[in-house]
């Protein structure tokens, strides 16, 4: 039993060197490995302990908000998603963050604001993803389901088919003119 008990102490207490020595690079590498597997507490955790430690470079703050908001999504903490997203975006623009990982957060915040039934937001995100990189298609679904959740339908269809024009396979898209009785 002392054994048993030495075994365990000499465990904890080497997972709490390895962690304190791994830093915030491992953290987020494993917050992705968490990503990856849908283990979104851990994840949480993980990105929140990288965030808190101070010692992440410009880009990786940027990324570990971004990547937390999402994880916190993924649990229905929408709240605590709008702020790491609404940060992350900050961040991006303070430090000159590629458009390309903003259009991401802007598409994400805009689906979050549809979720929280804030379709104006989400249209102003929308527009934001969509002006940053055209190609955006998740901008553009966000943007025309939060037109058709104000009644706005033909904003919303006239939309949908632009962006099929661009991307006729995008099923997401083709789904969503179905649901609005457009062949």
């Amino acid at each position: 039993m002392q054994r048993v008990s030495f075994l365990i102490i000499v465990l904890v207490i080497g997972l709490s060197v390895i962690a304190a020595v791994a830093g915030p690079i491992d953290d987020g590498k494993s917050a992705v490995a968490a990503m990856k597997r849908g283990d979104w507490d851990t994840a949480v955790q993980l990105w929140t302990r990288a965030i808190d430690s101070s010692r992440l470079d410009r880009s990786s703050l940027v990324s570990a908000h971004g990547n937390r908001a999402t994880s916190y999504l993924k649990i229905n903490k929408f709240i605590e998603a709008l702020s790491d997203y609404s940060r992350s975006i900050e961040l991006g623009i303070r430090f000159g963050y590629p458009a390309k990982y903003l259009t991401y957060n802007y598409s994400n915040r805009a689906s979050l604001y549809i979720k929280l039934k804030r379709y104006r937001l989400a249209i102003s995100d929308g527009d934001t993803a969509i002006r940053l990189n055209p190609q955006d298609h998740i901008g553009y679904y966000n943007r025309d389901r939060a037109n058709e959740l104000l009644g706005q339908r033909s904003a919303a269809i006239r939309d949908f088919r632009a962006v099929l024009r661009k991307n006729p396979n995008h099923k997401l898209l083709q789904t969503a003119l179905k649901r609005l009785g457009v062949p």
